[in-house]
């Protein structure tokens, strides 16, 4: 998809159609995002800054954004920023500008901004009306993303059966698979069923390997290894199966926060390390915060406290994940 709206851009160019070459550039940045090269999308967003751009141009634009502060964990400008884009989709008429800017699962874990995506959700089901679109079933699967992240497990549970029950219908399932994996994951596990996250694992992780260009696969195994993370860290599994996709996930740069070596650490029950580390991790909570971990850290660490023998500093942690679970439930489906 990158390569052909890259020449997009350049016929366009070559045509002299500035709005042509525009609407190009704005799809081209959605493309080298899902492929994880965020430096040439930044670059373009740059050079973008500034110029007169066509509505649908500007909006997708401005979804590019979001997509670069999602990956920097920059999870208030986000929340800014896709307020921004549903404004602007309340003017459009079209539901593939609704589908242009359909937010990823992922986003619905983000503390706060689960109002937004579920709006989306309810907007577009509006306009998608009686009509048997295959849209509705990714909607149904993005709407059980954001149940799953307010804490209600049976109700996503059954959304995500019904968005695949419509899917199914329209002879679209592989389509949304990915989602409802995405979804269903994570209610496995929190269910303890390990065989079906460890089945759904292995196909996510193998979702792409026929299709993908090496850059794309390797951003996608990337990503299903944090899922394959946090989904097998609540399971408890050992450190040999954490070890196995640590191999997956690109090393982190000097001073960016590293859950899994905590997590690794506690696995292992080195428990006077593992303290250090999850605490150590704290104040990087607003950029990790993704899927209740911010949660999650603030009680590993208290754990990891207790387990060390400091019960006496075990207490500030606990009180902070306690207060942030009520912070959740306020903000989740504000």
């Amino acid at each position: 998809m990158a390569t052909l709206l890259e020449a997009s851009v350049a016929a366009a160019e070559l045509r002299g159609d500035r709005a042509e070459q525009q609407l190009s550039q704005s799809m081209l940045l959605a493309a080298w995002n899902a492929i994880g090269q965020g430096e040439r999308s930044a670059a373009l967003l740059e050079q973008l800054r500034g110029e007169a751009l066509p509505p649908l141009a500007e909006m997708l634009v401005i979804d590019a954004r979001c997509s670069l502060h999602f990956e920097r964990g920059e999870f208030a400008e986000l929340r800014t920023l896709f307020d921004q884009v549903m404004q602007r989709l309340l003017a459009q008429a079209s539901l593939l500008a609704w589908w242009m800017v359909s937010p990823p699962t992922a986003w619905a874990a983000i503390p706060g901004l689960g109002a937004l995506v579920e709006r989306f959700c309810s907007e577009a089901l509006h306009r998608c009306g009686d009509r048997e679109l295959p849209m509705r079933a990714t909607l149904h699967a993005l709407q059980a993303a954001t149940l799953l992240w307010s804490g209600r497990i049976d109700e996503a549970a059954r959304r995500a059966a019904e968005a695949e029950a419509d899917a199914r219908w329209l002879a679209r399932a592989p389509e949304i698979a990915v989602s409802l994996d995405s979804v269903r994951l994570f209610v496995d596990a929190l269910r303890g069923d390990a065989d079906g996250v460890r089945r759904r694992l292995d196909r996510l992780f193998h979702h792409e390997d026929a299709t993908a260009a090496p850059d794309r696969l390797r951003f996608w195994r990337a990503h299903v290894a944090q899922l394959a993370v946090r989904a097998l860290d609540l399971l408890g599994v050992g450190a040999d199966a954490l070890r196995h996709w640590q191999a997956r996930l690109p090393t982190p740069r000097p001073g960016e926060p590293d859950p899994l070596a905590a997590r690794l650490l506690a696995a292992e029950a080195r428990w006077p390390e593992a303290a250090e580390a999850f605490a150590a991790l704290l104040p990087h909570v607003p950029s990790v915060g993704l899927a209740g971990q911010g949660i999650e850290l603030h009680l590993r660490a208290s754990h990891a406290l207790l387990k060390a023998g400091r019960s006496d500093e075990a207490g500030a942690p606990l009180a902070r994940a306690l207060a942030r679970v009520v912070e959740w439930a306020r903000t989740a489906m504000r």
